[in-house]
């Protein structure tokens, strides 16, 4: 594997998570015989003892056990990898966080830079660090964002007062935990798919509004011309003038709103 050990922080936490990543990226599958101690040592280019350490974490993690028979091997615990795969993920939105502060960015700031650069659909929890999930709602609202992004607050709240909260500041769902995976993946994907739909729509109408004044403006520019050699003509034909003044009229009239 492709080893990236750096000089700001503890060699023995970058081999935990790098042997981590690998997990759970499929390097290693699950029940997997592990290389030892030795050959990872001097694959990754550290000292024995270190990868010892960190071999030994990773089995505290319980992500990888050890057997007389078989040496080392990844578990087959498909749930903790993904918990694993959790953890790692969070520490990097942590990162992220923390690179943004440094450059002057709090969270309703940074927000808006997410938004400005990529589409995206929010899984919130009530209760984070320095800016709450109704922090980043009432962030969201103010900028009518939530017109355009999906939200689905996750809490352990069941206060019923959170709960309307949440659903006044235009949440798409509120999903209590403890919550089954499946359940929960089911209804994300259903208001995404949700979402998506109210945007094709909103989409086909737009285009059906823009062919209608497309239509409207050709057969304006046609009555305009026929109305303007009428009346260069003397505007003999009475009836005919008044024809075409009235449905001229009727095709510059702004259209009523369904």
């Amino acid at each position: 594997m492709n080893w990236n050990i750096r000089n700001d922080a503890p060699v023995y936490t970058q081999l935990v998570d790098q042997i981590a990543r690998a997990i759970i990226l499929g390097q290693f599958p699950p029940g997997s015989k592990l290389p030892s101690v030795r050959d990872f040592a001097s694959d990754a280019g550290v000292n024995p003892n270190t990868m010892q350490r960190a071999l030994a974490e990773l089995e505290r993690l319980e992500l990888i056990r050890t057997q007389r028979t078989a040496g080392r091997t990844v578990t087959e615990d498909l749930a903790r990898i993904d918990r694993e795969k959790r953890r790692l993920a969070q520490a990097g939105i942590d990162a992220f966080w923390q690179a943004l502060a440094q450059l002057g960015y709090d969270r309703a700031q940074a927000l808006e830079l997410l938004h400005s650069e990529f589409d995206i659909d929010l899984l919130l929890d009530i209760n984070m660090p320095r800016l709450d999930g109704f922090g980043v709602l009432e962030v969201m609202k103010q900028r009518n964002w939530l017109q355009e992004i999906p939200v689905i607050i996750t809490s352990s709240e069941d206060d019923e007062s959170f709960i309307q909260k949440a659903y006044e500041l235009g949440v798409t769902d509120y999903i209590r935990r403890p919550f089954n995976l499946t359940v929960t993946q089911r209804r994300v994907s259903n208001a995404l798919t949700l979402y998506a739909r109210q945007k094709h729509l909103v989409h086909l109408a737009e285009e059906q509004v823009y062919e209608h004044e497309k239509t409207n403006s050709a057969i304006t520019d046609i009555l305009l011309r026929q109305l303007i050699c009428t009346f260069r003509n003397g505007a003999q034909n009475r009836k005919e003038a008044s024809w075409l003044t009235t449905n001229f009229s009727l095709a510059c009239s702004p259209q009523r709103r369904r």
